[in-house]
């Protein structure tokens, strides 16, 4: 138990989503202390989005009731560990390319900020606070806006030689479907991110763009809903068989909004699932939803702050934007 004596060990996190920043302040036992919310529109300019951000991130300071160490502050795609600008993988959120939110918050604020990936940062929350604890190998799979993801083997998360995270998103499923930004086609994410449950459901004759809707229609047994969500499942099945079938991993954990759909989403990959997986793999194989939920990130986003701040060494401890060194990869 902490000392109560003791001020309390405290970091910011921040979650930028292609719909909306969360920010929590969090203390090192994983508990949000104080949240808020922004929601996003795609067209919003950077230097706007820093200023929001900065003014959130001061407000939660002074608020606070104990020494807050930093602040954690993660987002789609991949950052360039010198810049800390977005390089690849803000289609969804130009803003993030515009300016260097993550250097301008850190010299606002006179405090270290840590910045990664989303999805590498709720692979962390998992790992640390929810359904990873037990699990030294398994992947963390977030449905959103988009699809990203991050994957631990024994106990360390697995990253390009530059920080990148695993594109789980650009797994390819069907060689003649519709086109990403990069001209890869019928990828995880066209299939399974928002804009393709949407398809899914309107495909069938269901209004998609309340997704929520939805999915309680599904949950209600109807029969045109309960048809959408199978066919994006079987995708979603096919991409972790691919997955585990590579990596012999243990567990996949699924969080994002859209994971938050629960049983009726759960069931339908987990029925899909056995044709996709060795069966040797699938004997010990689970599929979880995110313990944390679409905090997962949030949480993940302080664990390499309040690891700095209690030098603790952790296998899973920090985002990849420093090699072994401590220098910024080559």
């Amino acid at each position: 138990m902490p000392d109560p004596t003791l001020p309390m060990t405290l970091a910011i996190g921040i979650d930028i989503g292609g719909t909306g920043v969360k920010y929590g302040l969090v203390d090192e036992r994983g508990r949000i202390l104080a949240r808020q919310y922004d929601p996003l529109e795609a067209t919003m300019p950077g230097a706007v989005l820093s200023e929001m951000i900065r003014i959130r991130a001061e407000a939660m300071i002074a608020g606070a009731q104990g020494d807050i160490l930093g602040v954690g502050l993660v987002m789609p795609g991949h950052v360039d560990p010198r810049t800390l600008r977005v390089i690849q993988g803000a289609e969804n959120l130009p803003a993030l390319s515009d300016v260097p939110i993550a250097a301008d918050l850190g010299t606002a604020l006179g405090l270290p900020v840590e910045v990664g990936n989303d999805a590498l940062a709720a692979t962390l929350g998992e790992a640390r606070f929810g359904a990873g604890r037990a699990f030294r190998s398994f992947a963390m799979l977030t449905l959103g806006t988009g699809i990203g993801g991050g994957l631990m083997v024994d106990g360390r998360l697995v990253h390009g030689p530059g920080g990148q995270p695993p594109e789980f998103g650009a797994i390819v499923l069907d060689l003649g479907g519709a086109m990403n930004p990069h001209g890869q086609p019928g990828t995880l994410e066209t299939i399974a991110g928002r804009a393709g449950f949407e398809a899914a459901f309107a495909r069938e004759g269901v209004d998609g763009h309340d997704l929520k809707a939805c999915f309680e229609a599904a949950r209600g047994g109807d029969d045109r809903a309960v048809r959408a969500v199978s066919s994006v499942a079987r995708h979603i099945a096919q991409a972790i068989g691919m997955i585990v079938n590579a990596t012999c991993i243990r567990a996949c954990v699924i969080g994002g909004g859209i994971g938050g759909a629960g049983p009726v989403l759960f069931d339908a990959i987990a029925k899909a699932l056995p044709v996709s997986i060795w069966p040797a793999l699938a004997q010990e194989f689970r599929i979880l939803p995110a313990e944390r939920g679409n905090d997962a990130g949030l949480l993940g986003a302080v664990v390499p702050i309040l690891d700095r701040g209690r030098a603790v060494s952790s296998d899973a401890g920090q985002f990849p934007n420093r090699d072994e060194t401590g220098e910024p990869p080559a």
